[in-house]
């Protein structure tokens, strides 16, 4: 095997706990222990501080700028860049590894990432220009993939929108460690995202409104990313079968999976969250309100997708409270097929055989 050094750069888990900080941290870690020099470059966007930890790869905080990452670049001297930041700074960033020689891999891990006017939805005239800088953000990075050399992509369906020839499906991996068990009185059915408006929270407050003639509960997970959502805080503003726990970690979430029905999913089309595939490698089935990642739901039988219905939603949630044979089916069926498909090893694996592949190629 011959030894590369690599530079991740992503926000890391320690500043965000979302589904690529949670990949680049696996990778890197995976990466390190194959044998390869592993720099982990994290754009802060907050103030930076040190953090105690107990990674093996070199960590290493920057500001969110383009000088600030470029600079950490030239301090580490990477063979190969693997970029898991989205958009952010692409044209500086790509354009410059570029003119250096390093061979650049793009990980695609929203549906946005190929998308040239991107941005995410916001309310208010405050929104709307925030909307309006954001696309043009957006359609000027957007230049930065003519100096790609090769992508990965997460959701096998972004294969045919990507611009990059050299473009490969590789499925993330996920571990089913629990390290924290969850008592709940009642039984219950687990969401899992940060309270922002693209996952839609207010869709799961319905849903708990609804099924108040059930014996079951509603606990919702997730950092509070959004103001307009403390509402969610005090249980006066919620139906009484709804728990919002707040932040929790990894490990925590695979044991709330662990002791739920089922998982139920509300967000907007974005990669493969890893939630998901959680659930399933804990045994248990996806209701989903309109995201169906590589059609894996309805094709694998591991659950429902009610395809923006929200009647078609509720009925699934309910059909699955009242059929213990038919959740537990599926639920059996969707960790059989995770722990076939997630692993954490296959997908480093993968991963390393493109950054080998663009080092040889940029050689050539």
């Amino acid at each position: 095997m011959v030894k590369m050094k690599i530079a991740i750069i992503n926000q890391h888990v320690f500043q965000v706990l979302g589904g690529s900080e949670v990949q680049s941290a696996f990778l890197a870690s995976e990466l390190q222990r194959r044998g390869h020099d592993v720099t982990y470059i994290a754009p802060s966007r907050k103030h930076l501080k040190k953090i105690e930890n107990d990674v093996r790869y070199e960590l290493v905080f920057v500001k969110n700028d383009s000088k600030s990452i470029i600079q950490a670049i030239k301090n580490s001297k990477p063979d190969v860049i693997y970029w898991r930041y989205n958009k952010n700074f692409l044209f500086a960033i790509a354009s410059f590894s570029k003119s250096f020689g390093i061979p650049f891999v793009f990980a695609a891990s929203h549906i946005n990432d190929f998308m040239p006017w991107s941005t995410k939805s916001f309310n208010g005239l405050k929104g709307k220009k925030k909307m309006l800088v954001n696309k043009l953000k957006s359609r000027w990075n957007h230049q930065g993939f003519r100096y790609v050399d090769s992508a990965t992509v997460n959701n096998a369906d972004f294969i045919r929108i990507s611009i990059i020839k050299n473009t490969r499906f590789i499925a993330n991996g996920m571990t089913d460690n629990i390290k924290f068990s969850y008592e709940h009185i009642r039984p219950y059915v687990l969401w899992v995202a940060n309270i922002k408006r693209p996952k839609r929270p207010e869709l799961v407050v319905k849903l708990a409104g609804d099924l108040r003639a059930y014996d079951v509960d509603i606990v919702m997970v997730g950092a509070m990313n959004s103001k307009h959502y403390n509402w969610l805080k005090d249980k006066k503003n919620i139906p009484s079968n709804l728990f919002y726990l707040g932040k929790r970690g990894l490990f925590e979430v695979n044991g709330l999976l662990a002791t739920s029905l089922f998982h139920i999913h509300t967000c907007v089309p974005e990669g493969f969250s890893n939630i998901f595939i959680q659930a399933w490698l804990q045994g248990k089935p996806s209701v989903s309100f309109d995201y169906d990642p590589c059609g894996y739901i309805v094709g694998q039988g591991i659950g429902i997708n009610a395809s923006g219905d929200y009647d078609v939603f509720l009925r699934g949630v309910v059909d699955l409270l009242k059929n213990e044979g038919k959740r537990n089916a599926m639920g059996q069926q969707a960790q059989i097929f995770a722990k076939k498909k997630f692993g954490v090893s296959r997908m480093v694996k993968e991963v390393e055989e493109v950054l080998r592949d663009a080092c040889i190629q940029k050689k050539g």
